[in-house]
């Protein structure tokens, strides 16, 4: 069960996702389920401003349900008539200055199933919190195993020895839409006020 208004008030999420729809047509479906909720429990929306795929269906749903979403786009992008037209939009020089002003307004962050860019997005907000540069939740929507591979790419970091402490530390795999405002809004109440889940010792080998 979600959260109510009250409890998740000045709530921002930073949705990581997709631009294309995916062949599962149960992720677009998800995703407007997403922005729905969002929406009715008044959290934030922060995204990466474009109006198609996931990330569409996430804003438009949002935006549908009378809530807040913003938009944050490089520059580059713009020309190419994909950004969102019904969220207030940043307009950012480049890719580096996107990621860290959607970590700027985000409380936490939520992953859906994407590409190469959305992975990119993963393992830099999961480094940063590995570094103690943040504390705030990473969730990871394992919708239909999608992210199984990239889970057990995580299991396979920590035995493999390359990793400072067991990567489950670092985020929290969710499987079903309905746990992901809960369990991002715990989160972040338990959340350390300083740092991650402890610096690294990084003379480590």
């Amino acid at each position: 069960m979600s959260q109510s208004r009250l409890e998740t008030k000045g709530f921002s999420l930073c949705v990581f996702c997709g631009s294309r729809s995916g062949t599962d047509s149960d992720f677009v479906r998800l995703a407007g389920e997403l922005g729905g909720k969002m929406a009715a429990d008044g959290v934030r929306l922060v995204f990466g401003g474009g109006s198609a795929g996931l990330m569409g269906a996430v804003a438009d749903a949002a935006v549908a349900g009378g809530g807040a979403a913003v938009g944050v786009i490089p520059d580059f992008l713009t020309g190419q008539k994909i950004s969102h037209r019904s969220v207030t939009l940043e307009v950012v020089p480049d890719m580096h200055t996107r990621k860290k002003r959607m970590f700027e307004l985000a409380d936490a962050f939520c992953v859906l199933p994407g590409g190469v860019g959305t992975l990119e997005e993963f393992f830099e907000i999961v480094t940063w919190r590995q570094l103690s540069v943040h504390a705030k939740p990473v969730l990871l929507a394992n919708w239909n195993g999608y992210w199984d591979p990239l889970i057990a790419m995580g299991a396979t970091i920590t035995t493999g020895g390359f990793g400072y402490g067991p990567m489950e530390d670092l985020f929290t795999v969710v499987a079903h839409v309905d746990d992901i405002l809960p369990t991002a809004w715990r989160e972040i109440s338990e959340m350390k006020p300083n740092g991650g889940p402890g610096h690294p010792d990084l003379s480590q080998t």
